[in-house]
């Protein structure tokens, strides 16, 4: 295995690790869901130079990890609460695509 590999596989073990140790005991996560947020947010930190750990942090926060959730005015959308104001989509357009 090559050493970036490695270096991928370890941090999508400790960002799997991080999620499912701060999961809300209410909306449990199983480990194959937190693989594929893991491998999500090690993917959008490395394109938009941020912490992985800090998009972790932000699900959790806003959304429990629920990718479903929307916010009580309508226009807050899935795990990261995306603003929809003033933008041509909707919820559910965000949620299809």
């Amino acid at each position: 295995m090559s050493p970036i590999a490695l270096l991928w596989l370890t941090s999508v073990v400790r960002l799997s690790a991080g999620i499912l140790a701060v999961q809300d005991p209410s909306v449990p996560i199983d480990a194959a869901k937190a693989v594929q947020y893991a491998q999500s947010a090690l993917k959008a930190a490395d394109a938009h130079d941020v912490d992985p750990f800090e998009l972790v942090g932000v699900a959790r926060n806003e959304s429990l990890f629920r990718a479903d959730e929307i916010g009580p005015d309508g226009k807050d959308c899935g795990i990261m609460q995306t603003r929809i104001t003033g933008s041509h989509y909707s919820c559910k357009k965000l949620r299809t695509n």
